[in-house]
């Protein structure tokens, strides 16, 4: 799919996920399958299509709602 920032993502029990933005207020988890690192960038090869908002801050407190932290 392409690369993404790697602030972006997180990594819950062995999975990586990323945050999209699908409304103003609204955001929704996505698993992701990664490759290698390429400077402050990973490279993903499913989990995202071409348009999909990904989150760069707050991934720490979106994590911690998500997933019950």
């Amino acid at each position: 799919v392409g690369p993404i920032f790697r602030n972006s993502l997180t990594t819950v029990q062995g999975k990586n996920y990323v945050f999209l933005k699908i409304g103003p207020t609204v955001f929704q988890r996505s698993e992701v399958q990664t490759g290698d690192q390429v400077g402050d960038r990973i490279i993903v090869y499913s989990g995202l299509k071409e348009g999909d908002h990904v989150v760069l801050k707050g991934v720490m407190q979106l994590k911690g709602l998500s997933f019950g932290y």
